[in-house]
This record gives structure tokens, sequence and C-alpha cells, in this order.
């Protein structure tokens, strides 16, 4: 019986340890205060993004203008369809766990480079207005519209690009 109560207090001290341990920590502090801002992501309102209320999360994330230089932790959003983060100081933005994205406007950063190859879902991309030297769609034929004007693509990657998307040139 002893027994039992030692490991139900021990138990006890240790819950709000492990609760907080599926919290997701954001590097920058500005971009979570960004999604607190967002109806319906923080369920418990403590303050808090868990992993749990970010995958469950599936209204678009609208972060536009907010001074943000790192998106890291929109990986755990497994269920986003819609991202927009305009005008912003994002260098890079890794959207491979966004397996749902249907829209991505990213325009207006500072990103040099776009992996979009594993978003097959992808509907619609804009990161125009960047410093971008090369896009990858991987097998992604079925963006439209595909807007990348303003960035440093070469000749080369433009052809290709308009091979694979002749309406949109």
């Amino acid at each position: 019986m002893k027994k039992i109560y030692s490991i139900q207090i021990v138990l006890l001290f240790l819950m709000p340890f492990a609760s907080a341990a599926q919290n997701i920590d954001f590097p920058d502090a500005k971009f979570k205060q960004a999604l607190l801002g967002l109806a319906g992501l923080d369920t418990n309102d403590d303050g808090e993004i868990s992993v749990a209320e970010a995958g469950s999360y599936v209204l678009p994330i609208n972060i536009n203008n907010k001074n943000i230089s790192d998106v890291t932790g929109i990986e755990y959003f497994t269920g986003l369809t819609n991202l927009q983060c305009s005008d912003n100081q994002l260098e890079s933005i890794d959207v491979s766990n966004n397996l749902q994205l249907l829209m991505l406007i990213c325009q207006s950063n500072q990103l040099t480079s776009i992996d979009i190859s594993a978003n097959v879902a992808l509907t619609y991309l804009d990161c125009s207005d960047n410093d971008i030297a090369s896009i990858d769609i991987g097998v992604n034929s079925s963006i439209n519209p595909l807007n990348c004007g303003q960035n440093r693509l070469v000749f080369s990657e433009i052809y290709d690009i308009r091979v694979a998307y002749p309406s949109f040139f």
C-alpha cells in the first residue's frame, strides 16, 4: 500500500513537467505571439501552444507584417492548409511537414530558396519579391497560380517553370 501512495505522489509531482514537455518551443517570440492571437488555437488559454493544439489546428494562419524572422514550430501544424507569412524578415521556411498545405503566400521576405517538393497538395504559391535563387517544386504540377516574380531565378530555372506552367508567363 505504501508503494502505491509513493508512486502516486511521485506522479503528481511529475505531471506538470510532463505536460510542459508537450509545449512547442518557438525561438521567435513574435511568431509565438502572432500565433497566440489566432482565434481557437490556444484552446486551454494557458499562453502556450501544445503539440496537440498545433496538430489539430486547421484554420488559416495569417501572420503577415509581424516582423517575424523565424517560423520554427510551423512544422507541428500538420493539418494546416493555408499559411500567409508575407512582409516579414524570413530567410528560410520549412513546410516539409505541412503536407495538407494548399496555399502558401510568403512574398516580400528575405527567402533565398524554397522547397515544396513534399507539398503535393499545394495548389497556390506566391513567393514573389524575395531573394530566391532556386525553387524545388518536385513533382507538384497542380500549383496554379505560381507567382515567383522579382527573385534571383536564373533563366534556365525560369524556362523549366515556363515549360511546366506555360499559362503563368
